[in-house]
């Protein structure tokens, strides 16, 4: 079965935005990052192979590791 982020996020009432995760019961401000904890994607590095579940995580690689190769290929 696939899941929607709607489907196993809650809502927590209080003073910041915050969602509970049905799956495991944490409590995220980010659902989007939470999602990838059970669902992975995967995000590779063009140069090196690298590979990374969210593409946060994989930009930051590149831009620290790869600079000077990120900023010829843009």
């Amino acid at each position: 079965r696939s899941w929607r982020k709607s489907e196993i996020f809650e809502r927590v009432v209080g003073r910041d935005v915050r969602h509970r995760c049905t799956l495991c019961g944490k409590i995220v401000s980010h659902r989007r990052n939470h999602y990838y904890v059970h669902f992975p994607g995967q995000f590779s590095c063009q140069f090196c192979g690298a590979v990374y579940t969210r593409r946060d995580s994989l930009l930051l690689h590149v831009k620290t590791k790869h600079s000077s190769l990120y900023q010829n290929s843009h």
